[in-house]
């Protein structure tokens, strides 16, 4: 429960600096184009203005691949409106992975270079999550030992392979369960710790 807390609370906290950075930008007179001074305040601000692209804190989505590439309405909003972006799946190792040392960086590639034409930021996810696991993972036979040199070996791999394009990630995403103990389970990836 005090987690669920602290997220909304966080979550509040984030709305409303957002909120702010763009109220203040729209009331700022230097904000203007030259010329215009400051004068009475500020007019409406007109919604074809870049205000969240523009934020000075990242703002964006968790994107898929696919519809970068089929949907031009999809393609446009993220790039008039993100600063931003985070792979919804085609980081997750499900995705990246084929087996031990094999990757298929297709769809992460393509996400990575759009965001590189559009000058934005990406935010990688996720190097290791318990729920879309491939099936080498699920079926893994060795000890502790074996299952660290694996493990080090991909997220290595992969954040290399990323290595100047990648500007942040989630290494280990939802290891905890909503009450903070450890999670536990038949597919995920940290039970071999």
């Amino acid at each position: 429960m005090k987690l669920r807390t602290i997220l909304t609370t966080y979550a509040c906290v984030g709305s409303l600096l957002l909120a702010q950075a763009c109220s203040a930008r729209a009331n700022d007179p230097g904000g203007r184009p030259p010329g215009e001074g400051p004068g009475p305040g500020p007019g409406p601000v007109d919604p074809t203005e870049k205000v969240l692209k523009d934020a000075p804190f990242p703002v964006g989505a968790a994107l898929v691949p696919a519809l970068l590439r089929t949907n031009s309405a999809y393609a446009e909003t993220v790039k008039n409106e993100m600063n931003s972006v985070t792979p919804e799946n085609a980081m997750k190792m499900d995705a990246l992975s084929l087996g031990p040392g094999q990757y298929k960086y297709t769809d992460a590639d393509y996400l990575v270079k759009f965001a590189e034409d559009n000058g934005m930021r990406v935010h990688g996810h996720a190097l290791v999550w318990y729920y879309i696991v491939p099936s080498w993972i699920r079926n893994f036979q060795g000890d502790r030992d074996a299952w660290i040199d694996l493990m080090t070996t991909y997220i290595t791999d992969v954040v290399t392979h990323f290595k100047g394009k990648v500007t942040s990630w989630d290494v280990v995403n939802e290891s905890f369960l909503d009450d903070g103990s450890w999670r536990e389970g038949n597919d995920d990836p940290l039970k071999n710790l």
